[in-house]
């Protein structure tokens, strides 16, 4: 029997969406202080926009369990989305590692 992830991945989508958005303030608090700029920020816009779509995906795919076919393209979307999230995310701790601890 296959799992079902939709119900995982919308939960934690919407999640890292907040910790993105929580982090971005913090980035842009360090920015105005140490006079750095960095891409972080736009980064984590962007991985925000990522991290909502695997939620939208994901909420889709579980109002189309009757659509088979349908239901699971939308899943895998919402599976890719999710784990490019947490890439993105990734990448921008090192960079935000790296310049300012």
């Amino acid at each position: 029997m296959k799992d079902h992830l939709s119900g995982h991945i919308l939960m934690n989508s919407a999640t890292m969406a907040g910790v993105c958005m929580t982090v971005l303030a913090l980035t842009k608090v360090l920015e105005k202080q140490t006079h750095m700029h960095t891409y972080v920020g736009e980064a984590l816009t962007l991985n925000m926009v990522i991290f909502t779509s695997s939620a939208l995906f994901s909420y889709i795919s579980m109002r189309q369990r009757a659509r088979h076919k349908l239901a699971a393209y939308y899943e895998n979307l919402a599976n890719i989305g999710f784990m490019l999230g947490l890439g993105v995310m990734t990448l921008c701790a090192v960079i935000f590692a790296v310049k300012f601890i």
